[in-house]
């Protein structure tokens, strides 16, 4: 319940507090006195648009404060336990703005977003006025009305919430088909390509060692005819170096045995003799293993054609090559997983669009079953304001195609509100139907079966007795106090047969202060409040008798 309200620098408002009570709080004053600004406040502290056009001329900032009083387990306080913010006896909304733009929201001294008050406010406060009319015309919005009378809008969260979930997985499944598509032509290339380094077999060092034998290969008939020429002078021709070698060692033998300050010569020379005989056995070895077959050769260019193919194709040396396989190898395990993914995903998006169409023919089910008791709750309304014998229904769409292909985040329906004011008359849709009065009693009528289940407290009107007036203003006004005795009611109204039925009456006027013009707000009663109804039921001239005629309908009212 909104107990009272603040207002500072606001429009036409200089400074301005008003206490609301329980019951119906009337709001009346001239047309231009500014009633619609206070409620414009009530909306802008509860998370509504504002802008620096606001702020009253020559302040810098305006300031709004609500204060409410709300249930302890009520979803307000659970709200606030969510949003991390301290819950005290009351809530206290306050908002600034300022005229360069910026402004500020605090929720019971915490600073908080816009966002934060406007989720409080759908607990708090219902409004309805010619903004509201004209959602009321638009068929788009018929189905938020019919889930909020059935208690249906968790169920529609909640198949909103898995169609999304459903729409992630198939625009992720999307995504990844595309993947794949682009990867298939890379799939075959990355298996064809590490297909032909690894039947390459490469070795590192392996060309260095190729490229030696083929040298040797090549020169093996000078290799061989060196070698043998030098096998010859060393070892195997007569007079060779081992036959000189050996007949010098026999002559150094015989002077060591005169003169044996000689034995170190023969040493040496038995020594050397042993080193050219090794050499040149060694020599005869490397002869036998002296190989000229020209096949091999061949093979030994081949091998090397292709490193070199294989170098000037993947731009590098065998170590980079085989590191590039490498990462192929990679790349073409993360293909395969994703295709692995891509079933995963698949088997997901099927469990989810199963899951979301199994929620959504629920919610359907439940909304047909909701939509009957509206179209009887609201033609019970439309007849005790005065609209006997109308009709209205929920009229859903039928399905034209399969439930997968129309489904939405809303679920499967589209409905639209119809109405036959008239006896004989087809039932048609509201905005072609409905005059200005029949509106205001289908929208009250509307407002009264909903503030029966929607649980908020507190529900304004703004100028609901549009096209109104005589003995179904009188009725509206009963139905106003109706409603009042269960909710909190704050009405605007220009009719004194709705004004008389008020539990709290506030005069809205517009003064002039010294060289501004300022919008002022007072409680009336006793005479106060007779001589305001009796303006409203006579113009400027108020005579005797409609004072009398105001005191009627207040004792009526009251009896």
């Amino acid at each position: 319940m909104l107990l009272e309200l603040t207002i500072q620098d606001f429009a036409l408002i200089a400074n301005l507090k008003i206490s609301f009570g329980p019951g119906l709080n009337i709001l009346s004053g001239e047309t231009g006195a500014g009633k619609s600004i206070i409620i414009q406040a009530i909306q802008l502290v509860l998370g509504g648009r504002g802008g620096p056009h606001l702020v009253r001329t020559g302040k810098e900032e305006a300031r709004i404060e609500a204060y409410f009083e709300y249930p302890e387990d009520s979803r307000v306080a659970q709200k606030l336990t969510d949003m991390g913010i301290d819950k005290d006896e009351a809530l206290i909304i306050r908002r600034t703005v300022s005229r360069t733009g910026k402004g500020r929201v605090f929720i019971n001294g915490t600073a908080a977003t816009l966002q934060m008050a406007a989720q409080l406010a759908t607990e708090l406060i219902s409004i309805a006025g010619q903004h509201e009319y004209q959602i009321l015309l638009r068929p788009q919005n018929h189905l938020f009305l019919l889930d909020a009378f059935g208690g249906l809008t968790y169920l529609r969260l909640g198949v909103q919430k898995d169609y999304r979930k459903w729409q992630e997985l198939r625009e992720q499944r999307r995504q990844l088909i595309e993947q794949q598509n682009t990867a298939a032509a890379r799939k075959d290339l990355l298996t064809f390509q590490l297909q032909e380094i690894r039947k390459a077999n490469l070795r590192i060092g392996e060309e260095e060692e190729l490229i030696q034998e083929k040298s040797l290969l090549a020169s093996a008939e000078k290799l061989r005819e060196w070698a043998q020429r030098a096998y010859d002078l060393l070892y195997a021709s007569s007079g060779a170096a081992t036959e000189k070698l050996s007949e010098s060692r026999t002559l150094g033998q015989s002077l060591a045995g005169i003169d044996s300050s000689l034995a170190p010569l023969v040493e040496s020379l038995d020594a050397a003799f042993f080193q050219v005989e090794d050499i040149a056995l060694r020599l005869r070895d490397y002869l036998q293993k002296i190989n000229s077959d020209p096949g091999r050769l061949e093979t030994l260019e081949d091998r090397l054609q292709e490193l070199s193919r294989l170098k000037k194709k993947y731009d590098g040396d065998t170590q980079k090559i085989l590191a590039l396989s490498a990462e192929m190898e990679q790349e073409l395990a993360g293909i395969e997983e994703r295709q692995e993914e891509l079933a995963g995903i698949d088997a997901s998006a099927a469990r989810a669009e199963e899951e979301v169409i199994r929620r959504a023919l629920d919610l359907s089910a439940k909304r047909k079953a909701a939509a009957t008791q509206l179209a009887e709750a609201v033609c019970r309304e439309l007849e005790s304001l005065h609209m006997p014998r109308t009709r209205f229904m929920v009229d859903f769409s039928p399905l034209k195609e399969e439930v997968r292909d129309i489904l939405s985040e809303n679920g499967i329906d589209e409905v639209q509100f119809l109405i036959a004011p008239n006896i004989g008359e087809d039932l048609k849709p509201l905005a072609q139907i409905a005059s200005g009065g029949e509106l205001s009693r289908i929208t009250l009528a509307l407002k009264s079966v909903l503030a029966e289940r929607d649980g908020v407290e507190t529900t304004i009107f703004d100028e609901v007795d549009a096209g109104i007036g005589g003995a179904v203003a009188e009725v509206l006004g009963r139905k106003l106090g109706d409603l009042a005795g269960r909710h909190q009611v704050i009405c605007i109204t220009h009719l004194p047969q709705i004004a008389c039925f008020a539990d709290r009456h506030y005069g809205v006027d517009k003064v002039q202060k010294g060289s501004r013009t300022e919008t002022i707000v007072k409680e009336l009663s006793g005479e106060e409040r007779v001589e305001e109804i009796a303006r409203m039921l006579g113009g400027v001239e108020i005579s005797e008798k409609t004072r009398a005629h105001a005191r009627e309908m207040i004792e009526r009212r009251r009896r």
